[in-house]
């Protein structure tokens, strides 16, 4: 896990709690910084990950050099810039189409224009609460339920989960997005989903 200042690494004395949980040793990633905690892409080199998620609100931390790095190592990188506002966001979609040649699977938290790939006007995934927000408020609405609990947030995913039908969610990018079927059938099931999550 990286934040603003670099990898969390045991050494920082600037860690809460929770990150100092997700802490690895000085010496996991090499720092070419010399004396700096090891920054994105230090541990992009060192651990090739293939699916950077962005929490930071450090609007374009996912700059060209880092996307082209982690694009060298997977085929197929799953990039998702989550942090809200727009003009938080870590990248925009349309560039990390363009720095991996239409090889990325991008979802955002912020809505984006689509992506021009090729000649294929490709739709921006919103990856974000949005979708949650309305059968969460119908479920509560429905059960007079005075509090939201964990069960019912996992409830709520879970049926998202069931409701997507998309038969491969690693379709290739350029593909035309598969369109939403039914989205009241889905919203009621995710409310029913959430009402269930209530009762327990």
């Amino acid at each position: 896990m990286v934040d603003v200042n670099g990898l969390l690494t045991t050494e920082r004395k600037d860690l809460d709690p929770a990150q100092r949980h997700f802490a690895q040793p000085p010496e996991a990633v090499p720092s070419r910084a010399g004396s700096r905690a090891p920054g994105i892409t230090d541990v992009i080199n060192t651990v090739h990950p293939s699916a950077p998620i962005g929490l930071s609100t450090a609007a374009g931390a996912f700059t060209e050099e880092v996307v082209r790095d982690m694009a060298a190592h997977v085929d197929r990188p799953i990039t998702m810039p989550l942090s809200n506002p727009t003009s938080r966001s870590e990248a925009r979609p349309q560039d990390l189409a363009d720095w991996t040649d239409g090889r990325a699977l991008v979802a955002t938290g912020s809505p984006f224009p689509p992506m021009k790939i090729g000649r294929v006007d490709m739709p921006a995934a919103q990856c974000s609460n949005i979708y949650v927000f309305p059968g969460i408020g119908l479920a509560v609405t429905a059960v007079h339920a005075v509090r939201i609990t964990d069960a019912m947030l996992t409830a709520a995913a879970a049926a998202i989960g069931v409701g997507v039908g998309v038969g491969d969610p690693l379709r290739p990018a350029r593909d035309a997005a598969p369109r939403p079927r039914r989205p009241r059938r889905h919203r009621d099931r995710r409310g029913d989903r959430r009402r269930q999550g209530c009762r327990r």
